[in-house]
């Protein structure tokens, strides 16, 4: 038996050898192919392929941001043209004074209209009165528009004096005249009268009220008046004499003291009369609140004279 292992052992060895040869790359006899290559020189390893790392890209630049643009400003509109001014009014001469006979008397009369001249101003507002002043003020019947200005038919200027200058000088004395005080109001707005009258100062309100003078040539005073009462003053001297009322600051007058004998105030429509007065030719004055006015008269006896006086209004 060991026999028959021992000849069946070299043949496998053999053949394990030449597997073996076979598996490492030589055959049975010869050298192995690694010493082989140890003796061999060595061969140039091969360079090695260094495949080159990029460059890394430059940061990209954000986009700037866009300028913002100016605001276009408008074109200007071309100006407007102005607007025409208004055309004064053509100044109107005053008619040309008429004489008329009218009777066999020494004396003679001159009657007329103060008219205001160019454009007339517009109106101020009506006055303001409110809560008890107006209930103790009669509010019905009580007059609250503007009296410095009232213009009538035509133009005509009311509340105005006309006085014709003489040499002859006006006496009052004895005579009396009354400015009341009425619904809250002077009655009348413009009281004219001749120097040396006697100036009743009445009120017929059923609540107080207060007179206050404002004179400069006439002895000022200020006094107060009960409901239903009066008081006196005399108008001595050449004025026109500012009066008021303190508890009712609306209520204002004047109190014109000619020097004149022939004089008048005008009516609603700025119509007047001045009768009895002697022949001759005169120069008129115009008195009025808001403004003067000048002029030209002849009187002959017997006859009226018409006349139209221009008053220029501030």
């Amino acid at each position: 038996m060991e026999r028959q292992l021992a000849v069946w052992a070299a043949p496998i060895l053999v053949l394990v050898a030449v597997l073996v040869g076979v598996l490492f790359g030589h055959a049975p006899g010869k050298r192995p192919a690694a010493r082989a290559v140890a003796n061999a020189e060595p061969e140039e390893a091969a360079p090695e392929t260094v495949t080159p790392t990029p460059a890394p890209k430059p940061a990209e630049k954000p986009a700037p941001e866009p300028e913002p643009e100016e605001p276009v400003e408008p074109e200007p509109e071309p100006p407007k043209p102005a607007p025409e001014p208004e055309p004064e009014p053509e100044e109107v001469k005053p008619a040309e004074p008429t004489i008329e006979k009218t009777g066999d008397g020494p004396t003679g009369t001159v009657v007329g209209r103060v008219v205001v001249g160019g454009k007339a101003p517009k109106a101020k507002p009506d006055i303001s009165v409110a809560g008890q002043q107006l209930e103790d003020c009669c509010a019905e019947d009580m007059d609250r528009g503007d009296r410095s200005l009232v213009l009538g038919a035509g133009g005509g200027v009311s509340f105005a004096v006309v006085e014709i200058k003489t040499k002859e000088k006006a006496d009052g004395t004895g005579q009396t005249f009354v400015l009341d005080q009425k619904c809250c109001r002077f009655e009348p707005h413009v009281l004219a009268v001749p120097m040396g009258a006697t100036i009743e100062y009445k009120n017929s309100d059923p609540i107080g009220h207060n007179v206050n003078s404002l004179s400069r040539k006439n002895t000022p005073f200020n006094n107060n008046v009960g409901a239903n009462s009066s008081f006196t003053k005399v108008a001595e001297k050449n004025e026109a004499i500012p009066i008021a009322c303190d508890i009712h600051p609306w209520m204002k007058a004047t109190v014109y003291a000619a020097k004149s004998p022939y004089f008048s105030a005008t009516g609603p429509d700025g119509s007047f009369e001045i009768p009895d007065v002697p022949p001759g030719k005169y120069s008129v004055d115009v008195w009025h609140e808001r403004g003067k006015a000048k002029g030209k008269v002849e009187v002959v006896a017997g006859a009226t004279t018409t006349v139209e006086l221009q008053l220029k209004v501030k």
